[in-house]
């Protein structure tokens, strides 16, 4: 092929937009995160950073947060196992005792996981009892029913009340060590530097209250389901005594 066709080839359009391209610089991609937790999530360091920097009462707050998020995980456990509607459980109860079949409830209240079965089972079994003594067998059944909820629930008010006082505890012990290093340099200190020891010292603060929170408001719901519980108990014997004509001063003590 002659140099002149050579020449119409490298010259058409098509051929030089290629080599222009080939020439030019192309874009560069973005980068993309890979996600491997290096990147800032709070005050411009990780968690880990932060745990480090925490000190020595980072890591009792650390053992009370994983004792306190199992309590909270087994008791709701627990509370879900054994949950009950008190207004089903009376619209079912009444008809049955009304109608005289007590006698059959028996079977049906074992069956049951209920609390509230439990009591009306007490109750029924100490029908044909004096009333004083009905009201201990049944109180006594209340309470034995009551402290299956309470059961490690004063675990969850120890590390809400613990917790506040270990954070502030590192923040104070912080406070000292960045003071003493003032005190070492001979006041030769910038504003950043001392403004860097007080952040750090706090973070064993905000740690503090991250923990008890939690445990504090579960704490709380659990002490309300309880006293709500202890109502409903009441209520049942009550209703018990006026389907029966029967008469029970019972108490519930929790």
């Amino acid at each position: 092929m002659s140099e002149t066709g050579l020449g119409r080839i490298s010259g058409t359009p098509g051929r030089q937009r290629i080599i222009a391209a080939r020439g030019s610089k192309l874009p560069s991609l973005p980068k993309i995160k890979d996600g491997r937790g290096d990147e800032p999530m709070m005050w411009g360091n990780n968690l880990i950073d932060l745990f480090k920097k925490g000190g020595f009462a980072i890591w009792p707050l650390l053992f009370l947060s994983v004792v306190g998020v199992a309590v909270i995980l087994e008791r709701s456990i627990v509370f879900w196992w054994l949950r009950s509607n008190f207004q089903k459980f009376i619209g079912w109860l009444e008809p049955i005792v009304r109608g005289g079949k007590a006698t059959t409830l028996p079977p049906l209240l074992k069956s049951t996981r209920s609390p509230l079965a439990r009591v009306t089972q007490a109750y029924l079994d100490q029908r044909d009892s004096s009333g004083a003594h009905r009201a201990d067998v049944v109180g006594r059944e209340s309470s034995m029913q009551l402290a299956r909820f309470e059961t490690r629930q004063n675990v969850l008010s120890i590390i809400a009340q613990l917790a506040p006082m270990l954070g502030l505890l590192g923040t104070v012990t912080g406070l000292v060590s960045a003071f003493r290093q003032i005190e070492v340099a001979g006041g030769a200190v910038s504003a950043s530097d001392l403004a860097s020891g007080i952040w750090e010292a706090l973070i064993t603060t905000v740690a503090g209250l991250v923990v008890a929170l939690p445990c504090a408001g579960g704490y709380q719901l659990m002490a309300g389901r309880i006293d709500r519980l202890a109502l409903e108990m009441e209520w049942l014997t009550a209703y018990l005594d006026e389907w029966l004509g029967l008469t029970t001063d019972q108490q519930v003590t929790k």
